[in-house]
């Protein structure tokens, strides 16, 4: 997402999902100057999701 209002070399990226067993909505977010690939973020949302969320 490109925004004006951040600084040049921030990032900010989101990963939105639902687990319809909880009826539970869970986002996860990046945003700063570290750099976090989409496959990076996908694994990271697959682990939490393994991990009960």
């Amino acid at each position: 997402m490109d925004r004006p209002d951040i600084k040049p070399g921030f990032s900010y990226h989101y990963l939105n999902w639902y687990n319809e067993a909880q009826d539970a909505y869970y986002t996860l977010t990046t945003h700063g100057d570290r750099i976090l690939t989409k496959e990076q973020l996908l694994k990271l949302a697959g682990e939490l999701m393994k991990g009960g969320l």
